[in-house]
């Protein structure tokens, strides 16, 4: 009965062949001569369940041994699908071989003929048995009518290129019972396109967050349309999607989900290297070891960091990464450093993050310049170039006051600009070489500016954009409060210039005010300086990450992170968490090489961190992504893009009579 076309291939003791299912013959006639159960069948040609057809190319079964039963007695509460379950098969298995189950079901005390089970191969030694007998299952599709080469790539899940190198000299249009050479099961169940739905072309390095972000589709949307894309989208895949979903914003254009591309669950090995200055600690002194803690600032800092690189990687295995970490204490200094580094084989490490310190981290990247081990820098900005080897992942604050001097002079338009800050600063000069016409006003020796002076300098016709760049609190706090409290400055002054009764009173000027930095440093948190007074100024600056809102609170690492400590997790969790996902999930891909996917032209975000990378002059990599934020008048922390915010003069007396 069978038809043998190639060499047997082997999975554990079970050999296998390709068979053509002749004329006439059925499933249950195809198990019996080869000996196997619907499980095996349909665990190694999953099209059958659909499409069991003359013609059709299945692996079987070389043993032709003949099917062993045992007996089972249902027991209270068993289901078909428990006990098929249980011995590892299909429910079709039972009904196959006992045929009072076609007019009921079970009951307590049923005697069952059941197959003696034999193993089932995985599904990753399946892929490897078809994969051996690729070229002898030759699966045929006769074109019916409006079917087209879009619907049968999509019915085989195909791309187009991999139809069309099976069908060389191939065109878009078929005629009638065109025969077309597929080699793939069928994964759909139609290739006539449904003309209430739109067909999509999967794109390079697209998952589902790129597609969420260009077509406002979600994962559960696509997955309900196209089952076979449960197991990740690949390039050239077709998708069906509803119609009405246009396009969506672009800016996020290259935005990746790198968790949509996992490719290597081999174990990763991360050492992690932070001060957290064990020797410091008292045994069995809880008070000394608090104090400890209330007073050093570095080892809070460590220990919150670690605790977002714990989180990330128990998260990182839910996707089916393993993660070994090894967690070492650089103790703060660097000869604690260089006994670590004579001591342990970081040579075998994937990657190391740490440590915090720039000249620590610039020693451990030295002496592992020659393995070529990423290091990674988490939490300083400082430039380390002694190593090829080492990855910044904050930008610098030169990056960041360049982003906002280019957004000004993008968006300028007719905008007065002022510059108000000291004299000589990096800011003020790019400024004034990008936009000659800013206006320079510095403080006074004392280190004052005084109020009539932001004023004299303000348009009453323009928009002014203010650009404030000072550390000093006492300058940033007393100009955000003139820019807050204009009216009563102006009022202030006419009445000390207004002594002459006969004086016409003229109108109260109404100037239209935006405050920009281009370093939002802790001057700006002075405890005279609220979020009210910066929301009214509609306050814009750079940052490497934006503060999640309590609307986030549902995210799987800011739930399970406030279950686990009883707190929600603050911005250097956060930032352990960000980085060692984004360091895990690169690991993941199938270059397995990080420094081959740092150099990728993507960008990923996770809670408030986003990374794309770029190689500089040394030959390592330095983090380029950045948020432009705005405080808003809910006082939320928005992402600028573009134009965000017109300014407009209330109406006055005078205005309201006009209208009339």
């Amino acid at each position: 009965m069978g038809l043998f076309l190639g060499p047997d291939i082997g999975h554990a003791q079970t050999q296998y062949e390709v068979f053509h299912v002749p004329p006439g013959v059925t499933i249950d006639q195809v198990l019996r001569e080869y000996g196997m159960s619907y499980a095996e069948l349909y665990a190694i040609n999953p099209e059958v369940k659909t499409n069991f057809t003359e013609g059709l190319a299945l692996v079987v079964a070389v043993s032709h041994k003949p099917l062993v039963f045992r007996s089972h007695r249902v027991k209270k509460r068993e289901t078909l699908y428990g006990i098929a379950q249980k011995y590892h098969l299909a429910v079709d298995d039972l009904k196959a071989h006992n045929d009072f189950l076609s007019s009921r079901g079970i009951v307590k005390g049923d005697q069952l003929m059941i197959i003696d089970p034999k193993p089932i191969p995985t599904t990753n030694e399946v892929e490897n048995i078809r994969a051996n007998l690729t070229d002898l299952v030759v699966q045929r599709h006769s074109a019916r009518p409006k079917e087209t080469l879009i619907g049968i790539a999509r019915l085989y899940g195909l791309t187009l290129v991999e139809i069309s190198a099976l069908n060389p000299g191939i065109s878009d249009t078929l005629a009638i019972g065109q025969s077309l050479i597929i080699k793939k099961p069928p994964v759909a169940s139609s290739a006539v396109l449904d003309q209430e739905f739109f067909y999509y072309q999967v794109l390079p390095r697209e998952g589902f967050f790129r597609l969420k972000q260009k077509l406002g589709v979600s994962k559960a949307q696509i997955v309900a349309l196209n089952p076979y894309a449960e197991q990740g989208l690949k390039l050239g895949m077709i998708l069906k999607l509803p119609k009405g979903y246009a396009p969506q914003s672009q800016d996020d254009a290259d935005a990746v989900d790198l968790r949509d591309f996992i490719r290597d669950s081999t174990a990763h090995r991360l050492s992690i290297l932070l001060p957290f200055q064990l020797p410091a600690f008292t045994q069995d002194s809880l008070q000394l070891n608090e104090q400890l803690l209330q007073n050093n600032r570095t080892l809070r800092i460590a220990l919150d960091f670690y605790s977002g690189v714990l989180s990330a990687a128990e998260e990182a295995q839910k996707y089916g990464m393993n993660v070994a970490l090894e967690v070492h204490d650089t103790q703060g200094n660097s000869e604690a450093v260089r006994t670590l580094l004579a001591q342990s084989n970081f040579d075998q490490s994937d990657a190391i993050i740490g440590p915090l310190l720039s000249a620590n981290l610039a020693l451990v990247a030295e002496a592992l310049k020659s393995s070529n081990v990423p290091v990674i820098s988490p939490l300083s900005n400082r430039a380390v170039s002694t190593s090829q080897n080492i990855v910044q992942t904050l930008p610098q604050n030169e990056l960041l006051e360049q982003y906002m001097i280019d957004y000004l002079q993008e968006h300028q338009g007719d905008k007065h600009i002022l510059y108000i800050g000291e004299e000589g600063t990096s800011t003020q000069m790019l400024l004034t070489s990008k936009l000659p016409k800013t206006k320079i006003l510095l403080p006074q020796e004392e280190g004052f500016i005084r109020p009539e002076a932001i004023l004299e300098n303000l348009s009453e016709t323009q928009e002014n954009w203010v650009v404030l760049s000072s550390s000093n609190p006492v300058i940033v706090s007393s100009v955000i409060g003139v820019l807050n409290g204009m009216a009563y400055y102006e009022n202030q002054l006419s009445e000390e210039e207004d002594d002459n009764e006969n004086e016409i009173e003229e109108p109260a000027k109404n100037y239209l005010v935006r405050l920009f930095t281009t370093d939002k440093n802790a001057a700006f948190d002075f405890d005279d300086i609220t979020n009210l007074n910066l929301a009214n100024l509609n306050f814009t600056f750079p940052s490497v990450s934006k503060p999640y809102a309590l609307s986030d609170e549902d995210h799987a690492f800011l739930s399970s992170y406030k279950q686990h400590y009883g707190i929600y997790p603050n911005r250097f969790a956060v930032r352990g968490y960000d980085v060692t996902m984004d360091i895990l999930l690169r690991l993941s891909q199938e270059s397995r090489d990080l420094f081959a996917e740092l150099a990728t032209d993507f960008e990923t975000r996770y809670i408030e961190n986003k990374f794309r990378y770029q190689q500089n002059a040394n030959g390592g990599f330095e983090n380029k992504a950045y948020y432009l934020l705005r405080l808003n008048s809910d006082l939320e922390m928005v992402e600028v893009k573009g134009l965000d915010v017109v300014l407009e003069r209330p109406e006055t007396k005078e205005t309201k009579e006009k209208k009339k």
